[in-house]
């Protein structure tokens, strides 16, 4: 499932911070999803369960909340 994430990740940041990724980027990250899907399908016997929604939530809220931080103008000093 993190394969998922770099895909959630640019879409969400299109979506909220208006982020254009390189194309090279989008083809890869939607690559890796597909073999990401394949590969549940594949072990899952077909069918998507709940445990694979968990993981789409997860990834789906850890790609919101990295986009948004982004969008933050405040920025984090370490130490500070």
């Amino acid at each position: 499932m993190l394969r998922l994430t770099p895909l959630m990740t640019s879409v969400a940041a299109t979506i909220i911070i208006g982020e254009r990724p390189l194309t090279r980027f989008g083809l890869f990250a939607v690559l890796g999803a597909f073999v990401v899907i394949v590969c549940a399908l594949r072990d899952g016997g077909g069918v998507f369960d709940i445990g694979d929604v968990y993981l789409l939530a997860g990834a789906l809220t850890g790609a919101t909340a990295t986009s948004i931080r982004a969008s933050s103008p405040v920025k984090c000093r370490a130490g500070k």
